[in-house]
C-alpha cells in the first residue's frame, strides 16, 4: 500500500483540500515508522517541511481507528507561543472529527483545564513546567489521565537535548509511564539537528525500544549579505546613523525579523528604527519581540507577522527562534554574530518558507565600537570574525554543535528529590534513591554523592526524617514548592513590572532610579513611580536615550567554531557574501593577527615583558583557562604580573618569561593543579544552574567542574 492510502478518510481529504500534489519524502516514511512499527520516531527536516504533518497524520489514522478513554498524545512545545500556534493548526486539522485538542500552560484557561481533568481524551499540549506541576500537584490523577497514552510528542528537540530542561522532561515521561502504566511511543520533531544519531539515543533515554531516524538533509540555497560599521575617534554619531539607516533599508517595506542575542539589543534596535521612521514620515512597521515585555504586546507582534500584506518588521530574541507559523517572511535580520551553529540554521529557517518562493535570505550587521588604543586583543573585530566562522561551517560542512547531556545534573537531582516527596508522601530513604535514580538522567549518578545529598537536605531542613525512618519534605521545601517558580529548572530572574496607564508593558530585572529613563517593548519611559514592595515600576512616556534594564549570560560557544575563527583569521579566502566595508575590516585584521602572531603559535611575544597566548578555545575550556591563569600555583610558576582576556580565545599577559619557556612553565603548573575541581574554591564556586546554592560544597564543586568546564 502506498504511504497516502494508509491514512483515514479525513486526512486523505485533508491533504486534497490543500491541493498538495504528493506527499514529502519524511512524511511517507514517518507514516511507514509509525503505522509499520512500533518504535520511537525522529524527524529531522528543514522549517516548514511538514515535519508536523508527517506525525500527527499517521498519529490521528491511528486514534481515529481506536480512541482511549484517556489522553492520547502528549505534545511537549519549548514555548507557550509554539503551543498556541500548533493549537490553531490543529484545531483545523481536527475540525471534523471526534478527537480533541487541548492546550495546558500559565496563560490557558482554567475552564478548559478543568474540562480536560473531568473527562482526559484526546491530545495534550503542555509545556514541561506546566507538566511538572500537573505531575506535583495532582499524581493520584496521572492514571486516569494518561493510562491510555500512546504518543509523546516532543517539538524542537534540540532545544531541550542537553539541558536541565530536557532532562526534567525525560524525568517526567519516566513518571508517567511509572504512575499510568502507559507505554508511549516517542515521536522528536526538529529542524537543527547535527548529530541525528545522538539526538536517537537521547529520545530513547531509558526506554528498550528502537528509534527510527528520518532525516531530510537537503541543503537550501541562503542569500546572505554580512555588512559592518565601525567606530572611530570622533565619529561615533555618524557610524551609528549610517548603521541604523543600513538597518533601516533592510528591514522597511519589507516582512523581516530582526534577531540579536539580547533583550537590550532588541529593544534599542527598535527604538532607533522607530525614530528613523518618524523623522521620515514613514509608518511605525516595527516591534520588539522577547520574554520580558507584555504577553498583549507579544501576541501584537505575533498577529502583526502574519499578515501577510502587510510590511512588519520585529527585533526578537530566540522567542522568535522556534517553528511559530508567521507567513510569508521576507528577510531575516541579525544584529552581531549568533553563538551557535544551532541558531543561525533555525533562524535562517525562519525566511524563504514557502515553496516555490525565493530562497531565504539574510542580513548580518553590527555596529563595532572604539577600542582602547592600548588595548592589544581589542584591535581585533571578534564579532566580525565569529560571524564569518558560523557561516562557513554552515557552507562547508553543514555542522551543528553536539548536545551533551550534563554529566553531573545535581541540581535537577534535587528538584526531582523534592518534586517525587512531595508527589508520594513519605518514603524509605531506599525507596526514595530508587524512585528518583531509575530516572533515566540520573544512571551516573553514583549511590555515595545520592547519600551525600540526602543527608545535606536533612541537615538543612528541605527533607524531614520521621520516627518510622521514613523521609518527607522538610519545612524549607514546603516553602519552595508552594509557588509556582519551583516548577521550572532555569534560574529565575528577580524582574520588576512595569505599568503605562494601568496595562502591563513588561518586565525588567533591574530597578531603575525614580525619575530615571529605562527602555521597555521599543519605547523609552520615564520610572514616575517605584513600588520596590509590590516589584511595580509606573511609568511615562519619554524622549531621548534611556538606559537597558536586563543583565544576562551570553550563549556557550562550542571550541569548532573557536578554530573556524581562527582560520577565517588565517586563510586568504575572501567570502564573497561580505560587503566592501566587511571585507576591509576583515583583511586588516588579519593583518593584525598575523603581525601579533596570534593564529601561528599557541604564545608569541610582543615584547620582553608581554605575551600572547591563545588557546582558541570554547566557552568551557575559557572558563577552565580563566580559572587557571588566576590560580595561585599558575601565576607563581609562570611568573604572571597582570592579564588582559577577551572572550576566552586568547590572553595578553605579563610576564619576563619568553613564550617557549611560558608554555614549559604553564604545562608544568597544570599538572601540579591536576584536575578542574582543583581550581574551584568551594565559597567562591559560581551558581550556575538553579538549585546549586542548596547542594552540599563538595557536590556543588563536582557538578560545576562537570558541567561547565573543560580542563
Amino acid at each position: 500500500m502506498s504511504a497516502f492510502s494508509r491514512l483515514s478518510r479525513h486526512i486523505q481529504e485533508f491533504v486534497y483540500a490543500q491541493k498538495w500534489p504528493a506527499l514529502h519524502s519524511i512524511q511517507e516514511e514517518a507514516i511507514a515508522s509509525i503505522l509499520g512499527s512500533e518504535r520511537h520516531l525522529l524527524i529531522s527536516s528543514a522549517t516548514a517541511s511538514g515535519k508536523t504533518e508527517a506525525a500527527f497524520f499517521p498519529i490521528l489514522t491511528l486514534l481515529e481507528k481506536e480512541t482511549p478513554n484517556s489522553i492520547s498524545v502528549l505534545y511537549v512545545g519549548a514555548l507557550k507561543a509554539l503551543i498556541n500556534d500548533q493549537f490553531e493548526r490543529l484545531s483545523a486539522l481536527l475540525a471534523d472529527t471526534s478527537v480533541s485538542v487541548w492546550k495546558w500552560h500559565a496563560d490557558a484557561s482554567a475552564a478548559q483545564k478543568a474540562k480536560l481533568l473531568k473527562s482526559p481524551s484526546g491530545i495534550l499540549q503542555i509545556t514541561p513546567e506546566s507538566l511538572e506541576a500537573l505531575l506535583l500537584r495532582s499524581p493520584e490523577e496521572i492514571p486516569r489521565l494518561f493510562c491510555g497514552l500512546r504518543f509523546a510528542i516532543i517539538d524542537e528537540v534540540h532545544s531541550f537535548m542537553g539541558t536541565d530542561r530536557g532532562s526534567q522532561l525525560m524525568c517526567q515521561i519516566a513518571k508517567i509511564e511509572r504512575w499510568a502504566g502507559a507505554k508511549p511511543r516517542r515521536v522528536g520533531l526538529s529542524a537543527t539537528l547535527g548529530d541525528p544519531e545522538s539526538a536517537a539515543k537521547w529520545l530513547g533515554m531509558g526506554s528498550d525500544a528502537g528509534v527510527d531516524i528520518v532525516l531530510d538533509d537537503a541543503r537550501r540555497q541562503v542569500a546572505i549579505l554580512a555588512d559592518w560599521h565601525k567606530k572611530t575617534p570622533g565619529s561615533e554619531e555618524s557610524a551609528e546613523e549610517r548603521y541604523y539607516e543600513a538597518l533601516y533599508r533592510q528591514a522597511a517595506n519589507s516582512k523581516s525579523i530582526i534577531f540579536t542575542n539580547s533583550r537590550g539589543e532588541a529593544e534599542e534596535a527598535t527604538a532607533k528604527l522607530r525614530s528613523l521612521a518618524a523623522r521620515k514620515g514613514d509608518p511605525d512597521i516595527f516591534y520588539v519581540h522577547h520574554g520580558s515585555i507584555s504577553k498583549a504586546l507579544r501576541e501584537e507582534a505575533e498577529e502583526a507577522m502574519k499578515h501577510d500584506e502587510k510590511a512588519t518588521a520585529t527585533a526578537a530574541t530566540l522567542t522568535l527562534e522556534l517553528g511559530i507559523d508567521i507567513g510569508r517572511l521576507e528577510k531575516i535580520a541579525q544584529i552581531g554574530a549568533p553563538f551557535s551553529e544551532s541558531s543561525f540554521i533555525q533562524r535562517i529557517g525562519r525566511s524563504g518558507r514557502r515553496e516555490g518562493g525565493p530562497p531565504p535570505r539574510l542580513y548580518f550587521t553590527y555596529l563595532e565600537e572604539v577600542p582602547p588604543q592600548e588595548s592589544i586583543l581589542g584591535q581585533i573585530p571578534w564579532q566580525l570574525v565569529q560571524m564569518a566562522a558560523i557561516i562557513q561551517l554552515y557552507a562547508e560542512e553543514r555542522w551543528i554543535e553536539p548536545a551533551v547531556p550534563k554529566p553531573c545534573p545535581y541540581s535537577l537531582l534535587f528538584q526531582q528529590t523534592v518534586s517525587m516527596l512531595y508527589s508520594l508522601g513519605e518514603l524509605s530513604p531506599s525507596s526514595l534513591a530508587r524512585e528518583v535514580l531509575t530516572l533515566p538522567p540520573f544512571a551516573g549518578v553514583s549511590k555515595e554523592d545520592y547519600r551525600e545529598l540526602l543527608r545535606h537536605l536533612l541537615d538543612t531542613g528541605y527533607i524531614s526524617r520521621l520516627d518510622g525512618g521514613g523521609l518527607c519534605l522538610g519545612h524549607k521545601s514546603e516553602a519552595i514548592t508552594s509557588h509556582y517558580s519551583f516548577y521550572a529548572v532555569f534560574p529565575e530572574e528577580e524582574e520588576y513590572e512595569a505599568f503605562f496607564e494601568g496595562k502591563s508593558i513588561g518586565r525588567v530585572n533591574r530597578l531603575p532610579v525614580q525619575g530615571g529613563s529605562f527602555m521597555l517593548a521599543g519605547r523609552h519611559w520615564i520610572a514616575e513611580e517605584i513600588d520596590i514592595a509590590q516589584k511595580k515600576v509606573y511609568a511615562s512616556i519619554a524622549k531621548g536615550s534611556a538606559a537597558k534594564l536586563w543583565s544576562g549570560t551570553s550563549g556557550e560557544l562550542h571550541s569548532r567554531v573557536a578554530q573556524r575563527m581562527k582560520q577565517a583569521l588565517t586563510e586568504s579566502e575572501m567570502y564573497a557574501y561580505l560587503s566592501e566595508s566587511a571585507k576591509e575590516r576583515l583583511s586588516s585584521a588579519r593583518a593584525y593577527a598575523k603581525a601579533i602572531g596570534i593564529c601561528s603559535s599557541v604564545c608569541s611575544e610582543i615584547d620582553s615583558e608581554t605575551l600572547v597566548f591563545a588557546p582558541w578555545p570554547g566557552t568551557k575550556q575559557a572558563r577552565a583557562w580563566s580559572l587557571a591563569l588566576k590560580n595561585s600555583i599558575v601565576r607563581e610558576i609562570c611568573s604572571i604580573g597582570s592579564i588582559e582576556e577577551e572572550n576566552g580565545f586568547a590572553y595578553v599577559i605579563n610576564t619576563p618569561l619568553y613564550p617557549d619557556a611560558f608554555m614549559d612553565s604553564l604545562s608544568r603548573a597544570i599538572s601540579i593543579i591536576g584536575s578542574p575541581e582543583a581550581l574551584l574554591s568551594p565559597k567562591a564556586t559560581p551558581y550556575a544552574d538553579k538549585y546549586d546554592s542548596l547542594l552540599p560544597e563538595r557536590l556543588h564543586v563536582k557538578s560545576y567542574a562537570a558541567n561547565m568546564l573543560e580542563f
